[in-house]
Formats: structure tokens, C-alpha cells, sequence
């Protein structure tokens, strides 16, 4: 269950509840994207600014996912943590062949237009390239 750290992300959630809890195990995942590297190889007031708050972001994650793994745990789901850093469909579709998963559950983000094209998007990148099963949840605004 790839999760980006939003509360729409999070929206899975209740989906994975209905299912039968009887050996079921999920895995909370958050790819985390690289911060860019500088062509020229300096590192500017910006980029280390952006670094600091990438590094903020990624430390308010893991108290998040284990938060939401232990609220899964108490409904006799077994649920692990895992973070990862670089492209995050890649990581999704690499990470779900090595654990051998039946199922990645992701929501949508609903981008359009411009936003679509200009971020893309990793559902549609996992959904496209993915050999295992997708199912994917339109949230609720």
C-alpha cells in the first residue's frame, strides 16, 4: 500500500479493513523522491534548504505509517513499515515483486491538465507497468 504521506493517500485505508483480516499482510510503503542533483555540482542556499525540509518531511512520515500500522494490528491485520528513497513507481513495482505482494492498493489524485502532465502520475505509471493486480480508490475531496 504505497502512501505519499497525505490524507488522501490514506484514503485505502478503509477498503483494506473490509477485507478479510485472516492472514492478510500490508505493507505501508512511502517512496520518498531523490532530491535533484545540481548539474554544476554546487550546492546552493536552495537546495540545501529544500534538502532540510525533504529530510523534516521524511522524519514526519515513519511516526505517521506507524501509527496507521498499529491501528491496522488491533483490527488482527499484520502491517509492516517501509521507506525508500528514488522513483517512487519504480521502487512500488520492484518492492512488490521482491516481497512477492497479490495486491497494490493505491488512491488517486485526481490531476488533470496541466498538473497530470507536468507531475504525472505514479498510479498511472504502476498501473501501466505493473505485472500484479491494481486496485485503485478515488478519494473523496
Amino acid at each position: 500500500m504505497p502512501l505519499d504521506g497525505s490524507a488522501l493517500s490514506e484514503q485505502v485505508l478503509p477498503y483494506i479493513e473490509r477485507l478479510e483480516p485472516q492472514g492478510l499482510e500490508v505493507v505501508l510503503f512511502h517512496v520518498a523522491p531523490p532530491m535533484p542533483v545540481s548539474i554544476t555540482g554546487i550546492t546552493v542556499v536552495g537546495d540545501a534548504v529544500r534538502e532540510e525540509e525533504r529530510q523534516h518531511d521524511l522524519a514526519a512520515v515513519r511516526p505517521r505509517l506507524e501509527a496507521l500500522a498499529v491501528c491496522l494490528r488491533t483490527r488482527k491485520i499484520v502491517a509492516t513499515v517501509r521507506i525508500e528513497e528514488g522513483s517512487p513507481a519504480d521502487h512500488i513495482l520492484d518492492s512488490a515483486k521482491a516481497l512477492g505482494v497479490d495486491l497494490i492498493t493505491m488512491t488517486t489524485h485526481g490531476r488533470s491538465g496541466l498538473a497530470h502532465f507536468w507531475f504525472g502520475s505514479v498510479v498511472e505509471q504502476v498501473v501501466r507497468r505493473s505485472p500484479i493486480a491494481v486496485m485503485t480508490i478515488k478519494p473523496a475531496t
